[in-house]
């Protein structure tokens, strides 16, 4: 077994010893390029790799920096022992050296990757990124409803109750492969003032302060497409030369919830950066634009849950129901939900005459389904229950939401659609740990539910009692 003594001077190979700097230039000469302007996959750019490897390891920081490790917590699948530095022929190893390409499930969870959340809001970010293999280090999330709903949800998962702008994220360090975050979208959004880095809700200073401080392996950021507006262009850029400053190669990313079965047009933003010795590994995960379902389908069961008659031809109506473009083409058969937010009154005119066209209102959030006498009142259109937008937003039936309806209607129209978070971890997942997933199997979202849903009535510490609430909070009021 190869390994270096106590003083991290010299190298002990089969019961001789050698001094690693003689050992290092024996094996693979004195000098090497940065691995960054070598050519992946190529003798030169192995070599390479194991040289530098070797000094890490000369120098006692040989921690993974390039997908190597020392020991089985150290690395993935994909990774390689010390030996097989030596030789310059990385292999899979841990049993795993024969896995197939489209995995249908996570592998073990020894292999699982931490990720550091900002801004956690509901859990919806949280959710997904478990599915794709991701623990968390810790869940930081300033509004005390939303971290109780994580707690409730997860009693183990590490939530922290904090403003991000007093976040020490030194502590983190070195202990993060992803750091992720879906800050607040007020400063950006097309239904807000667009205030943009003049907001006193821009978080965006602080995800960057945070990447700078945990130097994580990866970072993954979401938000509304607004912030590519070109009012914003330069508080952006200032953000992408600070992450590149730092040796983060950055792209920027729209995705959209409909392609990933979910029942809602919600498009958004991501902002993905990898170190610069990981950059190229992250591809965008496939669409699924056949998987959505409609609006009535998705929710048929709780608009019918108060035994409303008319439930069964409204879903009939959601589901026949022909989209057309400006163009007079057909876009699509079946409706889908507007952007889900986090609504407090009765939405804007433009809003209201939409929702009139479709047939259901978002706002004022109804307590519950509609019964037979809601619908017989003057101009009855069916209003959606938070569980109902809640379904629309993808969580599971089973998660819990602690707060009063406004409280509520923040975390679930503030979240990142979870499957969404998945799809995108699950990419983030392969590009750390060169695994392949079989998508389709992966993704798969039940739209009935498998347990009775809890009934969200509003509790009575309705966060509108609470006077530390601050306004528009690092949840993403108003996404």
């Amino acid at each position: 077994m190869d390994h270096a003594d106590r003083s991290g001077e010299n190298f002990v190979r089969g019961g001789r010893i050698q001094r690693v700097d003689t050992a290092v230039i024996t094996l693979f000469g004195a000098e090497h390029p940065p691995l960054q302007k070598l050519k992946e996959n190529t003798p030169a750019y192995r070599v390479g790799r194991a040289h530098h490897a070797l000094k890490h390891f000369r120098d006692g920081s040989f921690d993974n920096k390039f997908g190597f490790g020392l020991k089985a917590s150290d690395i993935g699948p994909t990774a390689v022992d010390a030996l097989q530095v030596m030789t310059g022929r990385p292999m899979n190893v841990f049993g795993l050296a024969h896995l197939p390409k489209g995995l249908t499930e996570l592998p073990p969870k020894r292999y699982h990757l931490r990720v550091l959340e900002l801004c956690a809001g509901g859990g919806g970010m949280a959710l997904g990124l478990e599915r794709a293999g991701f623990q968390p280090v810790a869940l930081i999330e300033i509004d005390r409803q939303a971290a109780a709903t994580l707690r409730k949800n997860r009693p183990n998962w590490p939530v922290v109750q904090a403003d991000v702008r007093k976040v020490v994220f030194t502590q983190y360090k070195g202990k993060v492969d992803l750091l992720a975050g879906g800050v607040p979208c007020t400063p950006y959004s097309t239904i807000g003032e667009r205030k943009g880095k003049s907001d006193e809700n821009d978080l965006l200073p602080e995800a960057v302060r945070a990447v700078l401080e945990v130097r994580p392996k990866a970072f993954i950021f979401e938000n509304v497409d607004g912030i590519l507006h070109s009012k914003h262009a330069d508080h952006v850029a200032a953000a992408l030369r600070q992450f590149s400053k730092a040796g983060y190669e950055t792209v920027i990313e729209r995705i959209n919830a409909r392609d990933y079965g979910v029942a809602q047009n919600r498009s958004r933003v991501l902002l993905v950066g990898l170190r610069r010795d990981l950059s190229g590994s992250f591809r965008m995960p496939p669409k699924f634009p056949k998987s959505t379902t409609d609006m009535g389908d998705a929710v048929a069961d709780l608009m019918g849950a108060n035994g409303w008659s008319g439930a069964g031809d409204w879903v009939r109506r959601m589901r026949e129901k022909a989209v057309i473009d400006n163009a007079g083409n057909l876009i699509r058969t079946g409706i889908l939900a507007d952007t889900i937010r986090g609504y407090k009154g009765s939405g804007h005119k433009g809003e209201m005459a939409r929702w009139l066209r479709n047939g259901v209102a978002y706002a004022p959030i109804a307590k519950a389904a509609p019964t037979e006498e809601d619908a017989r009142t003057e101009g009855f259109v069916p209003r959606l229950t938070n569980r109902m937008r809640a379904r629309l937003q993808g969580f599971p039936d089973d998660w819990e939401f602690v707060g009063g309806i406004p409280s509520v209607a923040d975390q679930i129209g503030n979240a990142v659609v979870p499957v969404v978070a998945q799809a995108v971890g699950l990419a983030m997942y392969t590009a750390l740990q060169g695994m392949g997933f079989n998508w389709e199997a992966m993704l798969t979202l039940r739209h009935r539910p498998e347990v009775e849903p809890p009934p969200l009535a509003p509790s009575t510490d309705d966060i509108t009692a609470d006077p530390g609430r601050r306004i528009g909070t690092q949840t993403g009021l108003g996404r």
